[in-house]
């Protein structure tokens, strides 16, 4: 008997060994933090140049909008609004013009343009009229440069 007694308490314990409740860990979780930032930005591509032809001859202005003349182009690309003007014209080859007059207009008749809406590809024609004050223009070839901005609203 002692010897059954003896057995059953060995069963009991190492029964009691492998039907403990295990301990289990934890779930846990954490949340991650990421930031980022997209710049506003505006951005000008295919740029063509425009063509200035003389009002008569002798000429007193050239002029894009002339007959035989043709505007410049560019196509703007902005993520946001913006404003887009004729800021500069600067002579960069030619005949002394001193001093010059210059009307540089987009989209045919604006000197301003605002995007409410962000823009993809946006055609943006460019015309220029340069004459020096009513006199006849000296002859030669003249090149002039007009500064486009894209002001980010």
């Amino acid at each position: 008997m002692i010897r059954h007694l003896a057995l059953a308490s060995v069963l009991a314990i190492g029964s009691s060994v492998f039907l403990a409740p295990t301990a289990k860990a934890q779930d846990a979780s954490t949340n991650v933090p990421f930031y980022g930032t997209v710049e506003e930005y505006c951005n000008f591509d295919y740029t063509y140049y425009g063509y200035l032809a003389p009002d008569a001859n002798p000429a007193t202005e050239l002029s894009s909008t002339n007959p035989g003349g043709y505007p410049g182009y560019t196509y703007l690309t902005c993520n946001g609004a913006a404003q887009v003007e004729a800021t500069t014209v600067s002579k960069t080859s030619g005949p002394a013009l001193a001093p010059f007059e210059s009307t540089a207009v987009l989209n045919d008749d604006d000197e301003v343009i605002v995007f409410d809406d962000p823009v993809d590809m946006e055609l943006i024609e460019v015309d220029l009229t340069v004459s020096e004050g009513g006199d006849l223009l000296t002859p030669g070839d003249y090149e002039f440069e007009v500064t486009v901005t894209a002001t980010v609203l």
